[in-house]
């Protein structure tokens, strides 16, 4: 048998290959946990949820994403000043607009990764 012992580049790109598949499980199972304890209802929160010994706290989040296509002129000077040019949506801004019919047009909203901080409770 062959024990042949790695070198530094072999060893750097196996943890790098590793990393990227538990990464890439800890998003999986993040995600699946949020789901079972607090379904994504479309609304941005924070939920509390006791499981067994544990406090799970999920907080939900949207993604934003300007459409393709989007033509300035018919917005409000309020409204083009929400958009920073990438373009990108500053939320800052859109969340003080009182109406923003006009400008949801060119916003794709989808679910955001959720956080979640396990707890275990003490007792």
């Amino acid at each position: 048998m062959n024990l042949k012992k790695k070198s530094p580049v072999q060893l750097l790109e196996e943890a790098q290959r590793q990393q990227a598949f538990w990464t890439a499980r800890e998003r999986e199972l993040r995600v699946a946990l949020a789901n079972e304890l607090a379904p994504y209802d479309g609304e941005e929160k924070l939920t509390t949820v006791t499981s067994g010994d544990y406090v799970v706290k999920i907080k939900r989040r949207h993604n934003t994403k300007i459409l393709p296509g989007i033509d300035t002129a018919d917005l409000s000077e309020a409204e083009a000043e929400a958009l920073t040019w990438k373009p990108t949506l500053s939320l800052s801004k859109y969340k003080k607009l009182v109406d923003t019919s006009l400008l949801d047009e060119f916003i794709e909203v989808s679910e955001g990764l959720p956080s979640v901080s396990i707890i275990k409770r003490e007792g």
